[in-house]
């Protein structure tokens, strides 16, 4: 089973279906990203209960990848969370460890997501009530060490009324991307916010309405975990 385009930040909060609308956010987890750095490969995710009763919470750790650009997340047993499933008394706060099954040594970049769940529970049932779900959606990197920085290639092309910004990384490592901008004849922001991640050896891509966006001799603005990028993007026909 596939679960493509599942995600769209990392570490991110995605406000989904489930815990009644009056009960409000009870279910935190922290942090908002893990590196698992061998050999030891495990870490921690830290879930609290800020509410006023309990709740239970299911831990997935799903196989991530860029594929033709898009996100896809797939099932996979190589990383793990222990336990899976959690009963979170009020205040209370509960660790989750997220594991490497593979002893084999790290020789390629590998790519995760911890979802987290806040699962429904009898009193959430209520005819007629707006219910809404806090899901959590934790990216895990496991990278082998001594690896190439990212090397990030640009490249914009028009789809119908859009505009769709390209980033290839041929590097060993991914970069984190926000407050991505395009300047030609005319601009096209991407908010000041995270777009998204271009992981290693893999290509990404957003799109955003054309608004006027021209392209010419296009330039990309953005901000990285490595720094800020100035660079142009080639034309993609």
């Amino acid at each position: 089973m596939t679960y493509a385009n599942h995600t769209r930040s990392l570490g991110l909060l995605l406000g989904l279906v489930a815990a009644t609308a009056a009960r409000g956010a009870s279910l935190q987890a922290s942090p908002v990203m893990l590196e698992l750095t061998p050999p030891a490969a495990s870490g921690v995710i830290n879930l609290e209960n800020t509410g006023d009763r309990p709740i239970n919470a299911q831990v997935r750790v799903f196989r991530w990848r860029l594929v033709d650009g898009a996100e896809q997340l797939e099932p996979t047993e190589s990383v793990v969370a222990s336990p899976p499933t959690a009963e979170l008394v009020s205040k209370q706060s509960y660790a989750v460890r997220v594991l490497r099954t593979d002893d084999a040594p790290v020789t390629e970049p590998e790519y995760y997501r911890v979802i987290v769940d806040e699962l429904p529970g009898p009193q959430d049932q209520r005819p007629n009530a707006v219910t809404m779900a806090m899901r959590y959606s934790i990216p895990v990197f496991v990278e082998p060490p001594g690896g190439a920085s990212p090397q990030l290639s640009w490249g914009w092309r028009k789809e119908g009324g859009n505009v769709v910004v390209t980033l290839r990384n041929d590097g060993d490592r991914r970069v984190r991307i926000s407050a991505l901008t395009l300047k030609g004849k005319g601009s096209v922001s991407f908010g000041a916010g995270l777009v998204g991640y271009a992981l290693a050896h893999s290509e990404a891509k957003w799109s955003r309405p054309a608004k006027g966006f021209q392209g010419g001799a296009v330039k990309v603005t953005a901000q990285s975990d490595v720094g800020p990028i100035d660079a142009e993007a080639v034309e993609q026909r």
